[in-house]
């Protein structure tokens, strides 16, 4: 069981370079579910499921939108909060396909 953030998620592409799942040093390496399959492929591995964590888009929406405030040196405030509902919510209804999620769980097995 692998869990980890979504690079074609909609947060993502909405929040570009303060998206949280880019985080340093938690996320070391990025990966869309195509680009994660492939690699386990390299492995002799593959993907037998997977299913989206909803409660990780609010989560990151909220990260993002404080992280891009700081970074634009601003507080952020209700404002950001707001804005995080809206974008949890739309990439929430989004990630109701796993391949959309903003974090995906995979369940992982060995080829034969």
């Amino acid at each position: 069981v692998i869990a980890m953030p979504n690079l074609d998620s909609l947060d993502a592409q909405h929040y570009g370079k303060y998206w949280v799942g880019l985080d340093a040093p938690r996320h070391l390496y990025h990966f869309t579910p195509k680009s994660f399959a492939a690699l386990l492929k390299k492995h002799r591995l593959a993907i037998v499921d997977m299913h989206a964590l909803p409660l990780d888009s609010y989560y990151n929406a909220l990260l993002s939108e404080q992280l891009r405030a700081a970074a634009q040196g601003k507080s952020g405030g209700i404002g950001a909060v707001i804005r995080a509902i809206v974008w949890g919510s739309l990439a929430a209804i989004h990630g109701v396909i796993p391949e959309h999620a903003s974090s995906v769980c995979y369940y992982v097995q060995r080829i034969q």
